[in-house]
């Protein structure tokens, strides 16, 4: 550490909010851990949320998360950008919310850098993810960047969601497609 050093105020503020989570999310009380993801962790929560066990938001001010949500265990929240939940959402065991990447191309084929590993090369991207109400995500699913899932759309176990898609659809696979759309009778 450079003397004379102080740490920033904001990141004794981060620090201060990964102690909070790491606990929160530990909580076996849900009535415990709704209060302090709605008093500490979480910008805009809407009523009748259940957030299960071990629920990881990275970034608390860079979520929304509507009514009747249902998220439930070991779910990752990486919101470096910002990511919004609809009303009447449930999300699977397992799930991750992606909003950051790197511009690999440029990192990788840099020249004037050789000695800097790759990783510390190129300037991260953050991209918001918008899932609209009344969507259900399966267990183990991955969303990357910028998506955008309309409502009343459902997405199969372990796809990897890379693009968005339209509403009253039934989409899954490594990348998701779209297998079928939702029709009146269905």
């Amino acid at each position: 550490m450079q003397k004379g050093w102080k740490e920033p105020k904001h990141y004794r503020i981060n620090n201060l909010f990964c102690w909070i989570r790491m606990f929160a999310r530990h909580l076996p009380s849900r009535r415990a851990r709704h209060w302090i993801y709605r008093k500490w962790l979480v910008d805009k929560i809407g009523e009748f949320v259940r957030i299960g066990l071990d629920v990881e938001i990275r970034f608390p001010k860079n979520i929304e998360i509507g009514s009747n949500v249902q998220i439930n265990d070991d779910v990752l929240f990486m919101n470096h950008g910002k990511v919004t939940l609809g009303d009447g959402v449930m999300v699977g065991p397992g799930v991750k919310f992606l909003t950051v990447y790197h511009d690999y191309e440029a990192a990788i084929l840099d020249p004037n850098n050789i000695s800097v590993p790759c990783w510390q090369k190129g300037n991260p991207t953050f991209l918001p993810i918008v899932i609209e109400d009344d969507v259900w995500i399966g267990t183990n699913v991955v969303i990357l960047p910028g998506v955008v899932v309309k409502h009343h759309s459902v997405i199969g176990a372990n796809s990897v969601v890379s693009r968005s898609f339209e509403s009253y659809s039934v989409i899954g696979g490594v990348p998701a497609k779209l297998i079928r759309k939702i029709k009146k009778g269905d």
